[in-house]
């Protein structure tokens, strides 16, 4: 009798522990869905700045001039940078640096 009761009080504790995990991992599942949307649409914008510079300076105007000229290659440079950082994270950069 006392078996019993006690397997009945450890089976509705590991259930209950159960569904509380399973809550949280399905609200985690639902963090991740909306910053993987997140981190597209970032992308895809990034990409549209990539073009929408190259399409800008594609007579090289912009460089040619001093202050416009500086301006303009640092913000080349940053998107650079972005692009970069965005390639590593996305194609698995990081873990090939992990492994060395």
């Amino acid at each position: 009798m006392i078996l019993e009761i006690i397997l009945i009080v450890l089976v509705l504790v590991l259930g209950y522990t159960s569904w509380v995990q399973m809550v949280k991992v399905e609200s985690y599942e639902e963090q991740i869905e909306k910053q993987s949307i997140w981190l597209d649409e970032f992308i895809n914008r990034i990409d549209i700045m990539s073009n929408t510079l190259k399409e800008i300076d594609s007579k090289g105007t912009f460089e040619a001039d001093d202050e416009v000229g500086t301006f303009f290659e640092s913000l080349k440079a940053l998107q650079e940078r972005i692009e970069t950082f965005i390639g590593e994270t996305t194609d698995g950069g990081q873990e090939e640096k992990e492994k060395e």
